[in-house]
């Protein structure tokens, strides 16, 4: 996501920072700001899924590195991400199992 701001090129006014302030109750995104200050980079933090949920809405909000002087409306924007659905690896076909000496004779070792 980008910005423009009409401060001094450079200043900690011009400077951008990014934040999600809604819509990712389970950390699942991180928002930085770019090399060039004006540039919100979202990413995830966590491995997404499909079957938990194909759709994620955040709103993100842009403010001046600096405070304000006065109060003045913050900048949002919401983003949506789409999960794509992907086939994951099926469970390993062996497993390592062990079972005691003692274990009854015809018990169960794994349902």
């Amino acid at each position: 996501m980008s910005v423009t701001d009409g401060d001094e090129p450079h200043s900690l006014a011009w400077n951008a920072k990014f934040t999600i302030v809604d819509g990712d109750p389970g950390g699942l995104f991180n928002v930085t700001t770019g090399s060039n200050k004006h540039e919100g980079i979202i990413a995830t933090a966590k491995g997404l899924d499909f079957e938990r949920s194909s759709k994620h809405i955040l709103l993100i909000a842009v403010e001046n590195e600096v405070p304000f002087a006065t109060p003045l409306p913050t900048a949002t924007a919401t983003v949506v991400v789409n999960v794509q659905d992907v086939s994951e690896a099926p469970d390993p076909i062996q497993k390592q199992m062990s079972k005691r000496e003692d274990h009854a004779v015809d018990s169960d070792v794994r349902t």
